[in-house]
């Protein structure tokens, strides 16, 4: 009798948790329209948190023996700056730091799924009730590079 009632349950747990928290564009219909607004939010938070911590590091950069951030930073430069010689061989100036953008992105976005898997989703739950809201549909998934 225990299983018959944890199926469900678990069924609808993980239904629960592989939800966007999903907005249709205004006048329009079917599935391309919909925008997956937690996904859109936690790219644009990676995004400023990287942008802030690295205009951070740079203001105190220092030219003589580096900290353990600062050389951290300039060997994910290097490593980056030298894939972007190894396989592109033009000129451009955009090329080494949009790849940096990219690749630093990237990794902040799936390096979300290392958070306990229901923290934020329970935090959004819980600001979703505080509000007057249901929490049942408070959906939310944090690792924005499962969403398509």
């Amino acid at each position: 009798m225990a299983s018959e009632h944890a199926s469900p349950n678990m069924t609808e747990y993980i239904k629960h948790h592989l939800h966007h928290w999903q907005v249709q564009m205004p006048g329009t219909e079917g599935q391309f329209w919909l925008i997956n607004l937690d996904s859109v939010l936690i790219k644009l938070l990676a995004a400023l948190l990287f942008v802030w911590y690295f205009i951070r590091v740079a203001r105190r950069a220092t030219s003589g023996v580096p900290g353990k951030v600062q050389c951290a930073i300039e060997m994910l430069v290097g490593f980056v700056d030298g894939m972007v010689r190894e396989t592109f061989h033009g000129r451009s100036k955009i090329i080494a730091p949009l790849s940096l953008t990219i690749f630093v992105l990237v990794f902040m976005m799936n390096f979300m799924d290392m958070l306990p898997v229901d923290l934020l989703p329970w935090a959004w739950a819980g600001a979703h009730q505080m509000t007057g809201h249901d929490p049942a549909h408070a959906y939310l998934r944090v690792v924005p590079t499962a969403d398509i």
